[in-house]
């Protein structure tokens, strides 16, 4: 029996092993290189998201947000930073959305798209070192190039106007 009809036979076993099948990974042994990369992709922009979060229930200034600036701990250890609930509720928000990608990245239609997306880039050729450089350098001559061309040119209709007008 494969994995995969060990999974829709457990799946379907009841209501009560449903909450431990969705924590189970969808195809763990493949697409795991882009999973993890979009994973982590999401959790670095929604940690950033999250930061400017917490700055900004830190900086309200309205009445009911003067709590908000209070410290619940003073420091925590090793790392000196002190705990607010504006500090608390960006974290609680990040962990959610963290849980959020999990479980997304996990749904079949989703992770079947990742799998064959990592497929598809196993079969790519990728240019060689000297490939590129060659290739960066004709594209850095040809941006140098256009750039002169168009200083030239702005020089010049400058003065053709300057001349026409004054």
């Amino acid at each position: 029996m494969t994995t995969e009809s060990q999974a829709l036979s457990a799946s379907s076993s009841g209501s009560s092993s449903s909450l431990l099948d969705s924590l189970r990974t969808y195809k763990p042994e493949q697409g795991r290189y882009v999973r993890l990369s979009a994973f982590w992709g999401l959790t670095v922009l929604w940690f950033y998201g999250c930061f400017r979060l917490a700055e900004t229930l830190a900086d309200l200034r309205y009445e009911w947000a003067s709590s908000l600036r209070t410290k619940i701990v003073e420091e925590l250890p090793l790392v000196e930073w002190p705990v607010t609930p504006a500090i608390l509720i960006a974290g609680l928000v990040f962990l959610a959305g963290m849980a959020v990608f999990q479980f997304w990245l996990n749904r079949p239609h989703v992770a079947d798209l990742l799998i064959e997306t990592e497929a598809e880039l196993k079969k790519v050729t990728w240019p060689t070192m000297p490939d590129t450089a060659s290739s960066s350098l004709i594209v850095l001559i040809t941006v140098l190039v256009i750039f002169l061309l168009v200083a030239v040119y702005d020089f010049g209709l400058s003065q053709l106007i300057d001349k026409l007008l004054y």
